[in-house]
């Protein structure tokens, strides 16, 4: 990514997780052009990942805009509040999530995914159930959306997003 004209690079270590597992992930969020998703190809290529969501920044009225929630949590979370939550997470329908950090806080993101059968509808509901019950347990949290359009890079995409003309 630093050979790339992209601005503003940010890369931080997350967890990828899903009902039944987890694995590190890169965090990464830039300005730029098709450059830096070619190198998001080359990086998933190269390093034999299953799949790349890169979801873009959007105004809620943009089509196909999808909700992306935030859940930055007051105090740090040890291994048994990071569990609890996940059973909550897919007690509330969530397929996939992503951990990582706000400055110094946990911070958990949910994005609605088409792609994998995601409904933004749905998707709304079972985050608002979801951060009921954790308030019921006494978790402290913020809470914020945003808008955002997602692709999803799949292993056999990478090559051809690799060889595009933009």
């Amino acid at each position: 990514m630093k050979e790339t004209p992209v601005t503003n690079l940010s890369v931080h270590l997350g967890i990828g997780g899903w009902d039944g597992g987890a694995e590190d992930t890169f965090v990464t969020q830039y300005d730029g052009n098709g450059e830096g998703r070619k190198a998001l190809a080359r990086f998933a290529r190269d390093h034999d990942q299953d799949a790349v969501l890169i979801q873009r920044y959007v105004s809620k009225r943009t089509p196909g805009a999808q909700p992306q929630n935030r859940m930055v949590f007051a105090d740090d979370l040890g291994a048994d509040d990071v569990k609890a939550i996940e059973s909550a997470l897919t007690d509330n329908g969530f397929g996939g999530w992503t951990w990582g950090r706000s400055g110094e806080k946990p911070l958990l993101m949910l994005t609605c995914v088409p792609q994998w059968g995601g409904n933004a509808a749905a998707h709304r509901k079972s985050f608002a159930e979801l951060s009921t019950d954790l308030r019921n347990s006494g978790t402290r949290f913020s809470a914020s959306e945003k808008s955002v359009l997602v692709e999803v890079m799949e292993r056999g995409d990478y090559d051809v997003i690799i060889a595009e003309n933009h």
